[in-house]
């Protein structure tokens, strides 16, 4: 039986498999977030999100807007979604803005046909230019992660492996896929841990494959 799991969107699949008691004990570790950035066709005027403010703005002048579902938690769709609504200008928005997954949504700002797009930075489209994260106040992460499944091997290797992806040693991997590793955040105190205490990987992966149990990557 497979020995590994992993989750996208993480938090909610990994709370519900640990719930059911699927996960072995104290195995489920956090390894990296990503959080979501604003793009425009590659060549287009880059605009200014840098704050609520000039993000707003931006959003309010752009023709049309893209990004995932909203109703899924965890993923892009769903911060981006929040962070308009925190703007207070979600339903003023709602008639210009169509909802695509990643690869389709890329293709209409990469074409010109929508004229912002809201992804995961570790998921840029190509023909796109990143304007920028979203500005603090609005950040949210999309987060992965790892556990060793109850009823799989009792291989310690296992274990071993999931302990090595959320250490210091694996941190260059999920930099280079354009993530930040949550041990990289807890040698950072000055941001804030608790919002990679779920955490995601979103890159595609050189290490053995993981077994998905809650999503896909």
């Amino acid at each position: 039986m497979p020995s590994l799991a992993s989750a996208s969107p993480a938090v909610p699949a990994m709370d519900i498999h640990d719930k059911a008691g699927s996960l072995a004990p104290t195995s489920r570790v956090a390894l990296a977030r990503v959080g979501v950035g604003v793009v425009v066709k590659e060549g287009a005027p880059v605009p200014d999100v840098s704050t609520p403010e000039k993000l707003k703005a931006a959003v309010l002048a752009a023709r049309s807007l893209t990004y995932g579902n909203p109703a899924t938690p965890n993923t892009s769709g769903a911060i981006a979604g929040d962070a308009l609504a925190k703007l207070g200008i979600l339903d003023e928005v709602q008639g210009k803005t169509h909802h695509a997954a990643l690869t389709s949504g890329g293709e209409l700002v990469a074409k010109g046909e929508v004229e912002m797009g809201f992804f995961n930075l570790s998921e840029i489209p190509k023909g796109v230019t990143v304007a920028g994260p979203l500005p603090g106040p609005l950040q949210g992460y999309t987060s992965y992660e790892a556990a060793v499944l109850s009823k799989g091997s009792r291989d310690k290797a296992c274990a071993a492996f999931v302990k090595y992806l959320a250490s210091a040693s694996a941190a260059a991997h999920w930099e280079a896929a354009k993530t930040r590793a949550c041990h990289d955040l807890h040698a950072h105190p000055r941001e804030p841990v608790k919002s990679c205490a779920r955490a995601h990987y979103a890159g595609k992966s050189r290490w053995p494959p993981f077994i998905n149990h809650g999503g896909s990557f």
